[in-house]
Order: structure tokens, then C-alpha cells, then sequence
């Protein structure tokens, strides 16, 4: 006698039909779930590598703040007939948390969840993160979480020059987010030069089109931002990456040597008040390529100072703290001059006992009691 789905199968007039009852009725066994779902709405698309199933593939944030922390889950499926055991989860970045999974066994048909926590930049542009989950057989899922850092003064597009590292000039959009009327008060210590007719500068704008000019920034192959100075209250000072040949990772080739390197280099003082001391802290991590990340010299932590050949701004050193075996913290005080006013770009560097790096300070100085 034949049973259920024998009869459902043989019934059946279309092979595609009949497969589809297959599949079907083996998803309905205990324990095995066709598709995973995701607990988090926003995310798109799978990622599978024939044994084991992950849903979803990536989160697109959308507009998130800098700085800001985003914890979304992912659902990892066996949908193999064995277990299989993860061996480690291993992130694209410092700046993404995840669940410690090592170890764990999945048996056939069983889920877990893992929770993957981008840790947005204090710079704007788009912030992407890869997580990759190794197993010990079959080939990795890679998960994704994507985000735009956006400011209160968005910048289109978030960066000067271009993908290709050589153009020179351009233009980029500067628009308030909420509408507020806004002026510009400097580029990199310089006067704003606007695209095609001059506005008069004096009167605030939802939006202004700046012209950039890669000839008129001083000391290029130092820089890595273009900084932009705003009477916003909510966005003085506005970072972007510059894109060049000339720059990147050529700002600062002695990294090799001193074994750190920056997590972020740029320090966002947004509002300071002149004579008034402020506290702020960076993040250097160990850097040795060469040796595959080896520590050849543990004196890379031993922090000596932070300083600033700029008279106008007293730089402090007062702590370093690890954050992990690879990370430490510098804390240090700033203190502008009594008599400075403005928007500043001041470049200062960390010294340890392997070397020095730099990095730059933005702000806009105030005059006490405003």
C-alpha cells in the first residue's frame, strides 16, 4: 500500500510539481527548516555554502551617526545531514563586535544566531563591515553591515578627489540636514572658494557648493582630511577624506618602522573656548605587515607624549590604557591660547617608545562667556 506521499507523488503530473512536494515534505521534518529567518527586519538576500544556510546576507543601515553603535542578528542554518563545528568568526575591522562562536557544533538542522555590532567612525562617509564565520569544513559565510555617516552637514560626495587618486579639482554639496541655514568659515585654514558665482558669503545657506583644488592644500602628501569649517551648531567642523595619489597611505610610510598605527586619525574638537582645557583620546593598534602582525617590538605601547609644533594650542599627555592586546588609548588635554579665535586645523603627534605618528585636531576656538 503506498503511502501519503507516494500517492501526493504519483499523482503529481509535473516533475517540478513532485519536486516541489519533496522539498516540502522534507522541510516539514523535525528540527529542519527550509529558510531561516532573521529576527531584524532591514536585511537583504542569503548567503549559503551548500551545507549551511545564512540569512540575511547584509544590513543596509541607511543613515546612521557618527560614532553611533548598531547591533543587528544574523541566522546561521545547518541544512546538512551531519554536524558541523564553527571554528572561528573573523571580522573585516576593529570597529565591528561580534558573538564568540568558536566551537560551536550545529547539528543537522539546527540554528544559531550571531549578533554583529558595527561601531560607526567619527568621520563621515560610507562605513562597511564584513563578518566571515569559518567552519571546519566547507567554505566560510561572509555577512555584511553597511552604513552612511552622515552629519548634520552632509557632504555629497563625503570626500575630495576621486576613486582613481588623480583628479584635482572638483566640486562637493554641502546641505543641512535639517534645513537650518548655515556659512562657511574656512577650508583647511584657508577661505571657502565657492563653484561658480560668489554668494555673499554673509548670509547663511541650507546649501553651498564648494569648488576644491588639490594645488591650493598645502603640504599634500601629509594630509589625509579636508577639513570644512561651518557656523552650524550642530556640525562645526565637517571632516572629509581626501582621495589622491599623492596621499593615503603615503601620509605616513613610518609606520612600518614604529609598528602602530592610527585607528582614527582625525580628532573632532567641534567647539572649543580659548584658555579652557579639554580632554580627548585617540586609539593606536599594533601594525607590523611585514611579519604577519607580529609583535617584534613590544615597545610600541609605551606612550611618551602627545605634542604640536602649533604655539596657538597646548597639547598635554596624560594616560595611555590598553584595549586589548593590540589597541591602546591615549588620553590627552588640549588647551587653546587666550587670545586664539576661529576655526583651526592643528596637526599633533603621538610619540612612543618606537615612534611617532600623526594626527589633526579640527575645531572652532570661542572667545569665554559665548
Amino acid at each position: 500500500m503506498r503511502s501519503q506521499l507516494e500517492t501526493r507523488l504519483f499523482q503529481a503530473p509535473d516533475v517540478l510539481i513532485r519536486i516541489l512536494i519533496l522539498t516540502l515534505a522534507w522541510a516539514s521534518l523535525p528540527g529542519v527548516a527550509l529558510i531561516a529567518q532573521a529576527p531584524d527586519g532591514g536585511g537583504t538576500g542569503t548567503t549559503s555554502n551548500g551545507g549551511l544556510l545564512g540569512v540575511p546576507a547584509k544590513y543596509a543601515l541607511g543613515d546612521i551617526a557618527p560614532q553611533s553603535r548598531h547591533a543587528r542578528t544574523f541566522v546561521i542554518t545547518n541544512r546538512s545531514s551531519g554536524p558541523i563545528r564553527i571554528s572561528r568568526v573573523v571580522t573585516s575591522c576593529k570597529c565591528t563586535e561580534t558573538t564568540d562562536l568558536s566551537g560551536r557544533v550545529l547539528r543537522s538542522g539546527e540554528s544559531v544566531e550571531l549578533t554583529a555590532t558595527l561601531n560607526a567612525p567619527a568621520t563621515p562617509g560610507i562605513k562597511n563591515a564584513k563578518v566571515q564565520v569559518v567552519f571546519d569544513v566547507g567554505n566560510p559565510l561572509t555577512f555584511e553591515l553597511e552604513g552612511d555617516v552622515a552629519m548634520a552637514v552632509r557632504a555629497t560626495p563625503a570626500f575630495i578627489g576621486g576613486p582613481r587618486g588623480q583628479e584635482m579639482v572638483g566640486n562637493v554639496l554641502l546641505e543641512s540636514a535639517d534645513g537650518r541655514p548655515f556659512r562657511i568659515l574656512a577650508v583647511c585654514n584657508q577661505p571657502p572658494e565657492f563653484s561658480g558665482a560668489v554668494p555673499d558669503t554673509t548670509i547663511p545657506r541650507s546649501k553651498h557648493t564648494l569648488r576644491w583644488d588639490l594645488a591650493r592644500i598645502p603640504d599634500l602628501g601629509k594630509r589625509l582630511w579636508w577639513v570644512v569649517f561651518t557656523d552650524h551648531p550642530d556640525c562645526p567642523v565637517l571632516p572629509l577624506r581626501i582621495r589622491n595619489a599623492a596621499t593615503g597611505a603615503r601620509a605616513d610610510s613610518a609606520r612600518f618602522e614604529r609598528h602602530w598605527l592610527q585607528d582614527e586619525s582625525f580628532v573632532n574638537g567641534q567647539v572649543l573656548t580659548a584658555g579652557v582645557p579639554a580632554e580627548f583620546s585617540v586609539v593606536i593598534k599594533h601594525y607590523n605587515p611585514r611579519a604577519r602582525n607580529a609583535v617584534q617590538k613590544p615597545a610600541w605601547r609605551e606612550v611618551l607624549a602627545v605634542s604640536s609644533s602649533d604655539p596657538r594650542m597646548s597639547f598635554e599627555y596624560l594616560d595611555s590604557t590598553p584595549v586589548s592586546d593590540e589597541e591602546v588609548r591615549v588620553r590627552f588635554r588640549v588647551t587653546p591660547s587666550a587670545v586664539m579665535r576661529g576655526p583651526t586645523e592643528t596637526f599633533f603627534t603621538v610619540t612612543t617608545a618606537t615612534g611617532s605618528g600623526p594626527f589633526t585636531l579640527g575645531a572652532v576656538v570661542e572667545a569665554p562667556g559665548r
